[in-house]
């Protein structure tokens, strides 16, 4: 039963991706910067951060509902995760993770972030072309929240999905929609792990498109040593992303990290 239930879930997996394929075919006519709540590129977790971005094949741990949903499956256990992050001029980014084991070796995760610009000023010109403060304030933010699941296909094999809502506010104009990521997760060895990602393959929002990307990643681990590499392809501007990382654990709660990005910013 193992077997023919494997096989099941192997030809699902294969059927995802082809059905990917077909959906992003069709946006061939996306030109560069004609994407809407571009926020969904941010990386998904400080660990990605330091090491380039790197992650699609190595994810393990909560942040993977962003990064990987497939790497749900790899948890060792219940895990929460909150980060608050304040860039320049007052804007701010702020993301909690959950995720918890289900059933025999499957993964389940919520995801909420929250990116707020802060507060402007609202001007108007006066008869001379001269801007006038109108003593009133205007602010915009981005919203998401989201739902994966990770299953375990085979000891080897997993994939997983994610479901988002995604909201996008400027001056109490709003922007609502959804999408769908899809990840596959594949151990060739004890050390070498592949994963392929697809960000946002099915999805609508009221005006413009969202940003949609593939990546294929691969990771090599050799003890407490890590390497990783990824293919980040943005398809709407039809340009390549090649992010390179590693990682040194150093005991049980240091780690040393870095990265590089090379191609589009």
């Amino acid at each position: 039963y193992y077997n023919n239930e494997g096989e099941k879930m192997e030809r699902l997996a294969g059927w995802m991706v082809l059905i990917s394929f077909i959906l992003l075919s069709g946006i061939n006519k996306m030109e560069a910067g004609s994407t809407v709540c571009n926020f969904l590129r941010i990386g998904g977790s400080a660990r990605a951060s330091s090491m380039g971005e790197a992650q699609t094949g190595i994810v393990d741990d909560v942040y993977s509902i962003r990064i990987n949903p497939a790497g749900l499956v790899k948890m060792g256990s219940n895990e929460i995760s909150v980060m608050h992050m304040v860039y320049w001029s007052n804007i701010s980014y702020s993301i909690v993770n959950y995720g918890w084991k289900v059933g025999d070796g499957n993964g389940m995760g919520f995801h909420i972030s929250y990116l707020n610009y802060g507060e402007f000023k609202r001007t108007d010109s006066d008869i001379n072309g001269e801007y006038v403060d109108r003593g009133e304030k205007w602010n915009a933010y981005d919203l998401l929240g989201m739902v994966g699941y990770g299953i375990k296909v085979r000891n080897n094999l997993s994939i997983g999905i994610g479901m988002k809502l995604i909201r996008e506010e400027l001056d109490r104009k709003q922007l609502n929609g959804s999408s769908i990521d899809f990840g596959i997760l594949y151990e060739m060895s004890n050390r070498v792990d592949i994963g392929i990602k697809i960000s946002n393959v099915y999805g609508s929002i009221d005006s413009g498109e969202l940003p949609r990307d593939m990546k294929i990643g691969i990771g090599y681990r050799e003890g407490s040593f890590i390497i990783a590499g990824d293919m980040d392809y943005a398809l709407e501007m039809k340009s390549l992303k090649i992010n390179i990382g590693f990682e040194w654990k150093i005991g049980s709660n240091l780690a040393l990290r870095g990265g590089y990005r090379i191609g589009r910013e």
